[in-house]
């Protein structure tokens, strides 16, 4: 089996976004960021070694579900997971991390020193890698009309990747500029050099309400990633979750986005140049309410859904930071408090 390098060595990487909107035939764009045909007939037999060999015979699941960007054909070629929803007849939010501990051991039983486990759980998501091959992110859910252990909602948000892998593949079908939009997109904040990342699934979602407020048989790709860039300089950028198993709207947090907003107006500068108009940004102009929501961080975000967070060990978290003037001048009265004494 051909290892990850031969199948993901494309160059598609380093790819400039300014050639790539410049192409009028959407279709090369997708050729030169989507999977290929070798990716996925690859990660067709090792999903059918994984199911037929490890989960099946360990927990006689209802149903091993491919998920996500890969199924959906919006991955970019050269960074991307597998996502496999494992349906259990009995699920037990509580239980996770035994099933976490069982699909190990069936897949080393299976794969023997072919699979590891580099990266680190996140408590509902098993993540692995197949003989260097793929990556996947194995998440745990049930059937809702079963929930005999008072499981929680948003633990059968695997479950609602059915519909959401529906809407987003019928999208393709509806908007032509949709797909290499995503690819597009995704790729640019693939390029993004900061701390910061934006999940994939979060950019598929602003690029659909993009393009569904853009409409029209003569939207080009320039266009449609123009708008999309202006989304983050506008500070528009709560989306809802069409997941009806998810908690709410998807949105940033405030520290994480003021990253990709200046990335989002260095780009539209470079790309579109005196086209930008500057009083847009989102320093001169947020008008919305959900915009202004965004600004005083009243929205909550799902960080494990949305973004990777990479931490060194001495960071301190953006919040205690912000915490930091309070928490010394607490300090202060309470050492004068005992000085009075």
């Amino acid at each position: 089996m051909q290892g990850l390098k031969d199948l993901k060595d494309s160059g598609a990487e380093h790819l400039k976004v300014s050639d790539l909107i410049a192409e009028t035939e959407l279709g090369r764009v997708v050729l030169e960021l989507a999977c290929t045909d070798l990716q996925r007939q690859t990660c067709k037999q090792v999903i059918d070694q994984i199911v037929q060999g490890a989960l099946q015979p360990e927990f006689r699941p209802m149903q091993v579900y491919e998920s996500g960007s890969f199924k959906r054909g919006t991955a970019l070629c050269y960074d991307f997971d597998v996502d496999l929803v494992l349906t259990l007849c009995d699920f037990d939010y509580r239980q996770i991390e035994k099933y976490i501990h069982r699909s190990k051991a069936a897949l080393v039983k299976k794969f023997g020193d072919g699979v590891e486990f580099t990266r680190a759980p996140t408590g509902r998501c098993l993540k692995f890698e197949v003989r260097g091959c793929f990556r996947f992110d194995l998440l745990f859910t049930g059937h809702p009309a079963r929930n005999w252990h008072g499981n929680p909602e948003e633990f059968y948000t695997p479950a609602g990747s059915h519909e959401v892998d529906k809407l987003l593949i019928a999208a393709k079908g509806t908007h032509p500029v949709f797909h290499p939009l995503v690819l597009v997109a995704k790729h640019w904040k693939n390029q993004h050099q900061g701390e910061r990342r934006l999940k994939s699934y979060y950019v598929e979602l602003l690029c659909l309400r993009t393009i569904s407020e853009q409409r029209g048989p003569g939207l080009t790709l320039k266009a449609a990633f123009k708008a999309f860039l202006t989304e983050f300089t506008t500070g528009r950028l709560v989306v809802q979750n069409p997941n009806r198993y998810s908690p709410g709207p998807l949105s940033p947090s405030k520290h994480s986005m003021e990253e990709f907003v200046v990335y989002a107006e260095k780009t539209l500068r470079s790309l579109y140049g005196s086209k930008f108009n500057n009083n847009n940004s989102n320093h001169n102009r947020i008008q919305s309410p959900e915009s202004k929501m965004w600004q005083t961080g009243s929205f909550k975000t799902h960080d494990e859904a949305i973004f990777d967070f990479p931490r060194k060990s001495s960071q301190v978290d953006d919040d205690d930071e912000d915490n930091l003037p309070g928490l010394l001048l607490a300090i202060g009265v309470f050492i004068f408090l005992l000085c009075q004494k």
